[in-house]
C-alpha cells in the first residue's frame, strides 16, 4: 500500500496588529467626539415636525413610566391617528418625560448618545467583519459613516430614536451571530442572546426585520461560513420576524386610512397602471441611490409632487432600471471575485427593502431616515473601492501607503461634516426646517402647507396687530402655493379656510371649507368650522344643516351637539330680545334637545315662562336643569325665586338654603329667604337675613 507524503501544516495568517501608536480606545474617543462636534449644537433645539403627535401630544408618553402599559395596549389613537407600534421607543420616550419632563434639551441628548452608541458598535462589528483588516482603516468607515449628510434628520429629530434603537439592537444582535474568532462556531447562548436583540430592535422599528437576511448574508460572503449551519442559525430570526409581523397587524392596520389623502401618504397611489406605478417605482429607488451618494439637497418631506409619477417615456426610471441591473449583476456574476462588493450591494438592497416600495406600498414616497442603516453598507464600499483604486494595503496599512486614503476619505469626511453641521442646523426648530425645505423641497405640497401652518400658528400666539397681519398674509401665500402644487389638499384648504377667518375674511374662508368638504366629504372639522362662522353670522339654519352633518357621520360628536345647541340657544337670544317669544321657545327647546347635558337653554326656557307668571311651567324647566347639572347655583337660585313667586315657600326655603350652603354670601338667596320668611309671617327669621344683606352690602 503506498502511502502518500505527507507535510506539515502550512502556518495561517493571523489577525492583523494595529502597527499605528493609537489605540482602539483613542479611536472611539474621537469617533464620539467627531459626533458631538458635528451634532452637539443640537442640544439647543427644540421639539420639531412629528415630535408632536408621537411625545408632547401622545397622551401614554405624557403619563411617563406609568404610561407604558397603555403604550403596549393596541389600538392607541392620538391625535387622530393610529400610532405606530414601537413600544421599546415610545417607552424610552415614557421615560425621558418622567426624568427630564418636557425638556427637548435631554430628549436631543439621549439622541447624541444613541448615536455615539451606534457608531461604536459599528466599529466593533467591522473589526469582527474583517479581522484582516487594518483597525485605522475600518475607523475611516466609520467616521465617513458619522459625517455622513443623510443621519441629519435620524439624530437632530428626538422622534428619530426609534431608528437609532433599532439599528443598535440590530448591530448588537449581528454582533452576537458573529464569532468571535475564526474557525470557532457560535454558541446557544450567543444564538439566543443575538435572537433577543433581533426581537427588541423590530419593537423599536419594523424597518429591522432587514437584519434578518444582511446578518447570514455577511457570514457568508464576507467571512466565508458554510451556507448550511449560517441558514439554520438564521431560523430563529425568520421566526422572530414572522412573530412580529403577527403581533404588528393586531396593533396596527395594513391599510391607510380612508380620511387620509393617499397621495399625501405615498406618490405611487397616484398611478393609474402598471406603467406608471413600475416606472415611478424605479425614480423612487433611483432616489435612495441619489440621496446616498449626492446627500444635498435635502428634505424632511418628499412627497407630492416633488417625486412626481413617471412613465417609461422618461429618461430618469431607465436610468434606475438600469444602475440597479447593473448592481445585480454584480452580485450574482461576481460575488466571489468581489465578496464585499456584492455583499455591500445585497446588503443595501436588502436593508432598504423594507421602505423602497418596490415589493409593496409603504406609508412613504421615501424619506431621508429610510437610509440611516443602508448608508452603512455605502460607507464600507465606498473606502474598500477608493483603497483599491489607490492600491492601498488595507492589512498592514503602511503609513507611507495610507496618506493619499486619509487625504481622499478625509475630504469627504470634512465635506460630509460641513454638509451635516449644515443641514442638522434647520431642524432647530419646526419654523426653520419648514423654511429651509420649501427651497430644498420646492414642488411638495406638504412643504408649503407645513410652513403655512407653522406661521398661521405663530400668527395666533402674536398680540401685535401688525405683525400677526403680515404673518397670516404669509401664511396665505404658502397655503396658496400648496394647493397649486396639489388642489386635491384638502387639509391644506380647510387651513386655509382657519388662516382667513384668523384674518376677518370669512367670505374666503367659507369658500376654503366648502371646498375641503368636497374633496373630504368625511371631513368633520371643516363642517364644524363652516358652522361656527353661519352661526356668527346670524345663518342659524346653515349651522344647523353642517352641525347635523356632523352628527350623522360621528352621532357621539360631543363638540358638535355643543354647539348645535349653541347654535338654537344664541337663535333663541336673538328672538327673545326682539320680543318673538314663541319663535324663542321654540329655538331653546330645539338647543336643549341638541344637547341634553347643556342646562343654560332649559333655564332660558324657565325665564321666559316665568316672565309670562306661568311658574308651574318654568319649575318644570328649572328642576330638569337641576336634575342635569345640581350645582348650578344660577339654577337652584331662579328654583328658589320661583318657588317663592309660586307660593311654594318650602320649595323655595329649600333651595335658597341649597345656594347658601354653596355660596354664604349669594345675596339673590339671602334675599329669597327674607321674603320667603316674611311671606310665611315671620318678621324676625327674616330680619336676620335682612341684616346679613346689609353685612354684605
Amino acid at each position: 500500500m503506498n502511502k502518500r507524503n505527507k507535510h506539515a501544516p502550512g502556518p495561517k495568517a493571523a489577525p492583523v496588529k494595529s502597527s499605528t501608536s493609537i489605540s482602539g480606545w483613542s479611536i472611539r474617543l474621537l469617533l464620539s467626539l467627531l459626533a458631538l462636534l458635528l451634532y452637539g449644537n443640537t442640544l439647543t433645539f427644540d421639539y420639531a415636525l412629528d415630535d408632536e403627535v408621537l411625545i408632547l401630544k401622545n397622551e401614554a408618553v405624557q403619563k411617563g413610566v406609568s404610561g407604558i402599559p397603555e403604550i403596549l395596549s393596541p389600538g392607541k389613537v392620538y391625535e387622530n391617528s393610529i400610532q405606530p407600534f414601537r413600544p421599546v421607543a415610545s417607552a424610552l420616550f415614557a421615560i425621558e418625560r418622567s426624568l427630564a419632563g418636557r425638556s427637548a434639551a435631554f430628549g436631543h441628548f439621549i439622541s447624541l448618545l444613541l448615536y455615539v452608541i451606534n457608531l461604536q458598535l459599528l466599529f466593533t462589528l467591522l473589526q469582527r467583519l474583517f479581522r484582516q483588516v487594518h483597525t485605522l482603516f475600518l475607523a475611516l468607515i466609520v467616521a465617513l459613516f458619522a459625517a455622513h449628510p443623510i443621519h441629519s434628520e435620524v439624530v437632530a429629530n428626538i422622534k428619530s430614536q426609534d431608528e437609532l434603537l433599532a439599528a443598535a439592537f440590530g448591530l448588537l444582535a449581528w454582533l452576537k451571530f458573529l464569532p468571535k474568532q475564526e474557525n470557532v462556531s457560535i454558541g446557544r447562548s450567543d444564538v439566543i442572546t443575538g435572537s433577543l436583540y433581533f426581537f427588541l430592535a423590530l419593537l423599536s422599528k419594523e424597518s429591522a426585520i432587514a437584519f434578518a437576511l444582511i446578518i447570514p448574508a455577511s457570514r457568508i460572503l464576507v467571512l466565508k461560513q458554510p451556507p448550511g449551519s449560517t441558514l439554520l442559525h438564521a431560523v430563529p430570526l425568520l421566526v422572530l420576524g414572522l412573530i412580529f409581523l403577527w403581533i404588528r397587524s393586531l396593533y396596527v392596520p395594513f391599510s391607510i386610512d380612508a380620511s387620509a389623502d393617499p397621495l399625501l401618504a405615498n406618490v405611487l397611489n397616484g398611478a393609474k397602471n402598471m406603467g406608471e406605478t413600475s416606472a415611478t417605482k424605479m425614480v423612487i429607488l433611483l432616489q435612495f441611490l441619489r440621496a446616498v451618494f449626492l446627500p444635498w439637497p435635502m428634505s424632511w418631506d418628499y412627497s407630492f409632487n416633488e417625486i412626481p409619477v413617471s412613465t417609461w417615456s422618461q429618461l430618469t426610471p431607465w436610468l434606475g432600471l438600469l444602475l440597479y441591473t447593473l448592481l445585480m449583476v454584480v452580485v450574482l456574476f461576481r460575488f466571489r471575485q468581489w465578496p464585499i462588493v456584492s455583499f455591500c450591494i445585497l446588503f443595501f438592497f436588502i436593508s432598504t427593502s423594507p421602505t423602497n416600495n418596490l415589493f409593496f406600498t409603504t406609508g412613504s414616497t421615501f424619506a431621508e431616515r429610510f437610509l440611516y442603516v443602508p448608508s452603512i453598507a455605502f460607507c464600507i464600499v465606498l473606502v474598500f473601492l477608493i483603497a483599491k483604486a489607490l492600491k492601498t494595503d488595507i492589512r498592514q496599512f503602511p503609513e507611507h501607503g495610507r496618506r493619499p486614503l486619509f487625504l481622499v476619505v478625509g475630504t469627504l469626511v470634512l465635506a460630509g461634516s460641513v454638509l451635516t453641521v449644515v443641514r442638522a442646523s434647520d431642524w432647530r426648530n419646526n419654523k426653520t426646517l419648514f423654511s429651509a425645505d420649501i427651497l430644498h423641497a420646492p414642488n411638495s405640497t406638504r412643504t408649503h402647507y407645513s410652513l403655512a401652518s407653522e406661521l398661521m400658528k405663530e400668527a395666533q400666539r402674536s398680540v401685535d396687530y401688525r405683525k400677526r397681519t403680515e404673518l397670516l398674509n404669509e401664511s396665505a401665500a404658502s397655503f396658496d402655493r400648496s394647493i397649486a402644487i396639489h388642489p386635491g389638499n384638502f387639509q391644506a384648504w380647510y387651513n386655509y379656510g382657519l388662516n382667513r377667518a384668523l384674518a376677518g375674511d370669512t367670505v374666503k374662508a367659507v369658500n376654503c371649507y366648502r371646498r375641503s368638504i368636497e374633496l373630504s366629504p368625511t371631513y368633520q372639522v371643516a363642517m364644524n368650522n363652516l358652522a361656527v362662522i353661519y352661526d356668527a353670522q346670524g345663518a342659524t339654519d346653515s349651522a344647523a344643516a353642517w352641525y347635523r352633518r356632523v352628527l350623522a357621520l360621528d352621532p357621539d360628536n360631543a363638540v358638535a351637539k355643543s354647539n348645535l345647541s349653541n347654535t338654537y340657544f344664541n337663535q333663541g337670544l336673538r328672538l327673545s330680545q326682539a320680543g318673538r317669544r314663541a319663535e324663542a321657545i321654540t329655538a331653546y327647546r330645539k338647543s336643549a334637545a341638541s344637547d341634553p347635558s347643556n342646562s343654560i337653554p332649559l333655564n332660558n326656557l324657565a325665564s321666559l315662562f316665568a316672565s309670562e307668571a306661568q311658574y308651574d311651567s318654568a319649575l318644570v324647566y328649572l328642576k330638569k336643569a337641576y336634575s342635569i347639572k345640581p350645582g348650578e347655583m344660577m339654577v337652584i337660585e331662579n328654583i328658589a325665586a320661583v318657588s317663592y313667586l309660586d307660593g311654594n315657600y318650602p320649595q323655595a326655603m329649600e333651595f335658597a338654603g341649597k345656594a347658601l350652603a354653596i355660596q354664604p354670601n349669594a345675596q339673590r338667596s339671602l334675599g329669597v329667604m327674607a321674603d320667603t320668611y316674611q311671606a310665611m309671617g315671620n318678621p324676625a327669621e327674616a330680619m336676620k337675613y335682612l341684616q346679613r344683606l346689609q353685612q354684605i352690602r
